[in-house]
């Protein structure tokens, strides 16, 4: 509870000295300290992303920081859990999962109202539309000059990249590993893995 408190002061005396009326923070390691950032901050808005977990193992697959990463669930980095002889797409795939578990549990703790939702998908298909919509559902005044330059910013459609690249074995392992949590997400329905 103290740590709760002393957090819940420290971000509130980071925006009182920016001059700022909020505080925004896009940490992927906050998946697991849901519970802990709504105990410290009861009025806060958590905005979520889910992305398709294949779309989101490949990209991990390639970033150069996964392999010597130690993944929070299994105790081991990629390089460590592949030297053990075990499937590295296993590992991509499965910590989508977790990640959506904790992510899920986490929100339970959180009231409705303060929960606020997209998808990756859709953020990328209409970057202006969607960042408008969560600043208004958050309390954001929607500037037009911010918008005007989110509207200018290009990001490049990679979500349907796995398809092409996860085919065989590692498409196997996603739909295996994946697919409950997939289906669950609305990522499976009229579609043939």
């Amino acid at each position: 509870p103290e740590a709760g408190q002393v957090l819940g002061e420290r971000i509130a005396s980071i925006a009182r000295y920016a001059g700022g009326t909020h505080f925004i923070n896009k940490r992927v390691a906050n998946n697991r300290r849901v519970r802990l950032l709504h105990e410290a901050l009861p009025a806060a808005r958590f905005v979520t992303t889910v992305r398709d977990g294949r779309a989101v193992a490949l990209s991990l697959s390639k970033v150069d920081w996964w392999p010597g990463s130690t993944v929070w669930w299994a105790g081991v980095t990629p390089s460590e859990w592949q030297a053990q002889g075990r499937d590295p797409w296993e590992l991509c795939a499965e910590n989508w999962v977790r990640e959506v578990e904790v992510i899920e549990g986490g929100l339970t703790s959180v009231p409705q109202d303060l929960q606020h939702s997209t998808s990756y998908e859709e953020l990328i298909s209409d970057p202006v539309g969607v960042l408008a919509r969560i600043a208004s559902e958050i309390g954001l005044e929607a500037d037009p000059a911010w918008l005007e330059e989110v509207s200018a910013i290009r990001l490049p459609n990679k979500n349907e990249r796995w398809r092409a690249e996860l085919a065989g074995p590692p498409m196997r392992v996603m739909d295996a590993v994946q697919g409950p949590t997939l289906r669950r997400l609305g990522y499976l329905d009229g579609e043939a893995s």
